[in-house]
């Protein structure tokens, strides 16, 4: 259960920083 839960605020955080950087990188705010 725990080792679920650290997995879904991995994939969260890479999935915000990877939106993030897509947007600073084609210039979109």
């Amino acid at each position: 259960m725990l080792i679920y839960f650290s997995f879904c605020l991995f994939f969260l955080e890479v999935s915000l920083t990877g939106t993030m950087y897509n947007a600073k990188h084609h210039g979109v705010t």
